[in-house]
Parts: structure tokens; sequence; C-alpha cells
């Protein structure tokens, strides 16, 4: 059976030899990623060019998709506008962790509809 000091330097090292090999395998994708960046440019360029919203071939089918981004460039308006329109609906709800628990805390109780879950872990650090 180990003792913690060896458990813990066989964590680092296992963690280290993970971060080595995500760094590597990061750099091994680059290229291939590169790859298919410009094969799916060149794809909608062709999709553009032809009109067409898909194209069947043999080994598959190309096709064009639109991918929206949401953001909320002025927090404070988007707000105001949401409580004086009721616009709720346009919010994804979701409890601030650390305003739950600074609540919780000095309260010793939670929010209404909201729970807490919580896992003991150990941690290594260097």
């Amino acid at each position: 059976m180990p003792n913690i000091d060896n458990a813990v330097a066989g964590y680092i090292q296992l963690r280290d030899m993970k971060k080595e090999l995500e760094a590597k395998h990061k750099e091994e994708l680059a290229p291939l990623n590169a790859k298919m960046i410009r094969l799916e440019a060149w794809l909608l360029n062709q999709l553009q060019e032809q009109g067409a919203n898909n194209i069947k071939t043999p080994h598959g089918t190309t096709y064009v998709n639109t991918r929206n981004s949401v953001k909320a460039e002025d927090k404070e308006e988007f707000m105001k506008y949401i409580k004086e329109n009721d616009m709720f609906g346009l919010l994804e709800v979701r409890p601030s962790k650390a305003a739950v628990e600074e609540f919780a805390e000095s309260t010793g109780d939670l929010p209404p509809g909201v729970t807490i879950s919580s896992e003991l872990r150990a941690y290594v650090r260097r």
C-alpha cells in the first residue's frame, strides 16, 4: 500500500504526463483542424456559388447551416428592457454559485427553488 507522499508524487507525475499528452494532442490536431477549416470555407463557397443549401455526394453531404451567437453588449440596458416589457422569456435562468453560497452562509437558508450539492474530493498541488 502506498504512503501519502508516494501517492501525491504519483498523482503529480500522472497529471504532468496528461498535460504533456494534451499539449501534444493539440499540436498534432492543429494541422488537421486548419485543413478542415479551409475545406469548410471552400465547401461553403461552392454551395453559395451554386445557390445550393446542400450537395449530396457518394461520400456524404455538405450543407449550409447558420449558427447564431447572442451576447448582451449592454447588460443594464438589456435588463431594463426585460423588466419594463415583462420579457423574462429572453433570459436563461441559473443561480449564481457565489451569490447562492453567500446567501446560504449569511441566512442559513437557500433561496426558494434552489439546491446545493457538494462533492468531497481530494486534490493535489505542488
